[in-house]
């Protein structure tokens, strides 16, 4: 896999956990260090545009397709979680 979105100095990577249209849905974010404080302070169980906080990670999949690290259920793949860490950090 390969990053298409790339890290600026300062951000960090957080999942985002919650519903879209009643279903599970997660979502990993490059948070720039300025909005950091805020996402943190949001309360949980309440709606929120993560493009206010940061951006959601593309990346370039083994068979050469561009995709949003975002998906439905409770937990995205390990293999993701793990190439994120590796290439964002925690």
């Amino acid at each position: 896999m390969e990053a298409i979105t790339k890290q600026m100095p300062g951000d960090r990577v957080f999942i985002i956990r919650g519903k879209d249209q009643d279903c599970p849905a997660w979502h990993y974010i490059l948070v720039p260090e300025n909005k950091i404080n805020e996402l943190k302070d949001h309360t949980a169980g309440t709606t929120i545009d993560i493009t206010q906080f940061g951006r959601v990670v593309k990346y370039n999949d083994k068979i050469n397709i561009d995709a949003s690290a975002s998906g439905w259920g409770k937990d995205p793949p390990k293999k993701l979680s793990k190439w994120l860490e590796t290439r964002f950090g925690t």
